[in-house]
């Protein structure tokens, strides 16, 4: 009930703000432009649907579509299912509605008519754009005839294609004659067959009627438009959208005009939405579609390019390098058609055999959730064990004054970070009963602990209450994976992979320039694999947080991924595998995060999850997208340890075997406890290790494995980093070379 208060005032306040700003500055009188409120609702239902039917199976057909509307859409949106649904099965509904909620508090006196329009408005924006995010490009109006019953109009449009072959096929050159585009030519004949020909289709004598009543107008029209772009374009009620087309469908492409529709009187508006097809008047302004757009979202407010980032000085620059010398030499050389590899790659399924495509999340019981933990405990300790020859352990509450050996993991008695006197570790049930001890580290003269960590140590325990720990152990890191025996799938001669991290646009913008220079540097050098992982519409983005997009992210996104298929043409050989992030706006906030998905299909690009292994002829590549390092980092502690930091940071991941060692999580991070135990382990050691991390770009080997930050793509308002890898295997030796370069 109380969310049923909140959205009729919300409602309403839409309503208000559509009166104030069509304020007229010549007189008192308040026209009410519903373009407005229209588009609002259309913006809503185009994400409500999109929520709606994420994990929905496609429809079968046109009516079934109408069906869901009728039933799912509407009693999410309302409360309540559509009373009455009839159609013509020729592509015209009509839902009734007999007790309409914005409706349901007005008298039914005939003089109350006049405020109707105001008030469906919403809803036929509403189911229009319900309809657009399932690719069904539609007109729908209301009708009012007696309070508080409505029925909604819905006249499905024919598609572009199917429109244009029937004009070729009569053969008539109305566009070029008039001077019209397409789109706008299909717009116009849609709208005057629904209301003059009652939908028919076209053939000569219809489009010569067309042609009679609505182009013999058009110097008419041209004129009032022109005059009322002198006299009323300036008022709050036009509504400017950068970068969107002239068509008010979506999703938006990038090549069109700017286009503001002009405030109508009442009547004008009434007909608009009780009877008829909306008419209205169009002023282009200057186009504003130009290759530094293409890859900009459409918008309320223009985009303007990154002066810092355009302005930098160290384009392409080597900014560190490792490995083969002999490599190193040959890393910057583009791919030619001599070196063109029968790639195979595959993502490497979990023990089970499963890879991580579509799973349900969210519901998680205690029990399974600790059953899980004790499993992963249990295996995790039984490795180090045998790396460090011990055999028997037992109860961490075990009271004893001989050296015992115990295994569990670390935790923090406390809601703070972990530090020396705050360490506990909790047993396992087999030995423990899943009892925590305090541990006492003051006798240790080595160790790296953080929550999460799964560790079997060596001490006392004289009381019971408190184990004094002499030795930690910590490395359970299996061997480097060997994929030598599959000879089919051996890597011969040179493979040359790029990896990019996200985000692809600068802060203070949403032009994606570090994203085309990217696709331009793919395009020149033709490497033979791409890994890119997310965020590549960063929730945490001025531009998305402020709500000024005028189309939704997924469709933004969809344009994204279109711009990197086109890589098929200028570097045909190159496979692109972007990796989902849980940071992506228009993708689920959880971890492990499922795989993109995206409305076209690319043959050179392919979505997968984070994280992933993948095995590209023999040689594994792991690869996350989300900051492990720099979350190990902000909770370990440790005494005594050689070395670099961020190589032990790295090693934290490889002795743990699990791409995210860490419990509990970061803040902000969404962790499905079994989806974790099922797709974020790591078997063996792979051969390339990708870590994206705000800490400062690095390739070092750990553990036998060459671990690479390439850190991100852009740094604030500037420009950042990416790696390129050359890998050459000749039978048993493999070669690594790498190098950092400035975008």
């Amino acid at each position: 009930m109380a969310d049923d208060i909140v959205f009729e005032l919300l409602h309403s306040e839409i309503i208000n703000y559509a009166l104030d700003q069509s304020k007229d500055n010549n007189n008192d009188k308040k026209e009410v432009d519903l373009s407005v409120v229209e588009y609002i609702g259309f913006a809503a239902g185009y994400k409500i649907m999109e929520r709606l039917t994420r994990e929905w199976p496609r429809f079968k057909d046109e009516l079934d579509t109408m069906k869901f509307i009728c039933t799912d859409f509407w009693t999410c949106i309302y409360k309540k299912q559509i009373d009455n649904l009839r159609t013509n099965h020729q592509g015209v509904y009509v839902l009734q509605d007999n007790a309409f909620r914005f409706l349901t508090n007005f008298s039914n006196g005939h003089q109350y008519l006049e405020f109707a329009p105001r008030y469906v408005a919403y809803t036929c924006g509403l189911i229009r754009g319900g309809l657009a995010n399932l690719c069904i490009n539609s007109v729908v109006t209301a009708e009012v005839q007696s309070m508080p019953s409505c029925k909604f109009h819905i006249h499905k449009m024919a598609s572009e294609e199917l429109v244009t072959e029937q004009f070729q096929f009569f053969g008539v050159s109305l566009c070029d004659e008039y001077n019209i585009d397409a789109e706008s030519f299909i717009e116009q004949w849609m709208a005057f067959s629904l209301n003059h020909l009652n939908g028919a289709s076209p053939n000569l004598d219809n489009l010569d009627t067309f042609v009679r009543k609505e182009f013999s107008k058009r110097a008419a029209n041209r004129s009032n438009a022109t005059s009322k772009e002198n006299g009323q374009v300036g008022t709050g009620s036009s509504l400017t959208v950068y970068g969107a087309p002239a068509s008010v469908q979506y999703p938006f492409k990038a090549h069109a005009p700017r286009v503001q529709y002009l405030p109508k009187s009442d009547n004008e508006v009434l007909s608009d939405y009780m009877a008829t097809t909306p008419k209205r008047v169009k002023v282009e302004i200057e186009s504003v579609s130009n290759q530094a757009n293409d890859l900009c979202p459409a918008s309320y407010s223009p985009s303007v390019g990154s002066g810092k980032y355009a302005s930098r000085t160290n384009i392409g620059a080597i900014v560190h390098s490792y490995g083969d010398e002999k490599l190193l030499q040959n890393i910057s050389e583009p791919c030619g058609p001599n070196d063109i590899l029968n790639l195979k790659i595959t993502q490497v399924p979990n023990d089970d055999g499963d890879t991580y495509n579509k799973a349900m999340f969210g519901f998680e019981l205690l029990h399974e959730k600790a059953s899980m933990f004790d499993g992963n405990i249990r295996y995790v300790s039984q490795c180090i064990m045998k790396k460090s020859g011990i055999t028997d352990l037992t109860s961490v509450r075990c009271k004893t004054q001989a050296e015992v050996a115990v295994a569990g993991r670390i935790e923090c008695d406390a809601d703070a970070r972990l530090n020396p006197k705050s360490v506990v570790l909790q047993g396992t049930w087999e030995q423990s009963l899943s009892q925590t001890v305090p541990v006492d580290l003051d006798n240790v003269k080595q160790y790296s602990l953080f929550p999460g960590q799964t560790v079997v140590m060596k001490g006392v325990n004289m009381r019971g209450d408190k184990f004094v720990a002499h030795e930690v152990f910590c490395d359970a890191a299996p061997a480097v994976a060997d994929h030598k025996a599959d000879i089919m799938n051996t890597l011969q001669g040179k493979m040359s992979m790029v990896v990019a991290t996200g985000p692809y646009t600068t802060s203070d913008n949403m032009k994606y320039e570090p994203l085309k220079d990217f696709v331009t540097y793919i395009a020149t050098h033709r490497p033979h694999v791409v890994i890119m992982t997310g965020p590549f519409l960063d929730s945490e983005h001025t531009k998305v947080k402020d709500n000024t997009m005028a189309e939704t992210f997924k469709s933004f996104f969809d344009k994204l991924i279109d711009s990197l298929g086109e890589l098929s043409n200028t570097s045909p050989y190159t496979k692109i595998y972007i990796v989902s992030s849980n940071k992506d706006a228009f993708h689920v906030n959880i971890y492990p995060t499922p795989a993109y998905s995206s409305r076209r299909k690319h043959t050179n690009i392919h979505f997968v999850p984070d994280p992933c292994t993948l095995n590209i002829n023999g040689i594994i590549v792991g690869v996350t997208s989300t900051d492990i390092l720099m979350h190990i980092s902000q909770e370990e502690i440790s005494l005594g340890m050689g070395g670099d930091k961020l190589s032990r940071l790295a090693g934290h991941i490889l002795m743990q075997q699990t791409y995210y060692p860490l419990w509990p999580p970061a803040q902000g991070l969404s962790v499905d406890a079994a989806l974790w135990a099922a797709h974020a382990q790591l078997s063996c050691i792979p051969h390339i290790l990708v870590l994206p991390s705000n800490f400062r770009y690095f390739v070092k080997e750990v553990n036998g494995c060459v671990v690479v930050n390439p850190e991100h793509l852009t740094k604030g308002t500037g420009g950042g980093t990416f790696a390129r890898i050359l890998i050459q295997s000749d039978n048993d030796d493999k070669k690594i070379a790498a190098q950092i370069i400035r975008i």
